[in-house]
């Protein structure tokens, strides 16, 4: 779906943010239909004027780092599990507040999701 950023929210580019945009957009076609298009399409905007809150990207978990193969030929069914424990966002200096998740696996599974564990709410 969309990523729309809240109104007070921005991803800062230029001096004091990301030098450059990357745009990656994956086209997948398993039958080889010929004659398909695609109407897809992405709105950037850009200000000077400075959000409340900076946005930014985080990967975590990230399959193919930590497992080069991770799907054999064959198989029907493979259960990977990734964690970002509390030690590794303790030291941030400051909250972190997530607005969306990707989850990304092309056509090699079919069940995917993310989990969010709060020490509040268990």
């Amino acid at each position: 779906g969309d990523l729309i950023l809240p109104a007070d929210v921005g991803l800062p580019v230029g001096q004091d943010g990301s030098i450059g945009v990357f745009l990656e957009i994956h086209y997948d076609n398993p039958e080889g239909i010929v004659g398909m298009s695609d109407s897809s399409g992405v709105a950037v905007t850009l200000t000077d004027q400075k959000r409340t809150h900076d946005a930014a990207v985080l990967g975590v978990g990230d399959l193919f780092v930590s497992e080069p193969s991770p799907v054999q030929p064959g198989e029907t069914c493979r259960h990977y599990e990734y964690t970002c424990p509390s030690q590794c966002t303790e030291n941030w200096p400051h909250d972190i507040t997530v607005i969306a998740d990707f989850l990304h696996m092309h056509a090699i599974g079919s069940q995917m999701w993310t989990t969010v564990n709060r020490a509040a709410m268990e």
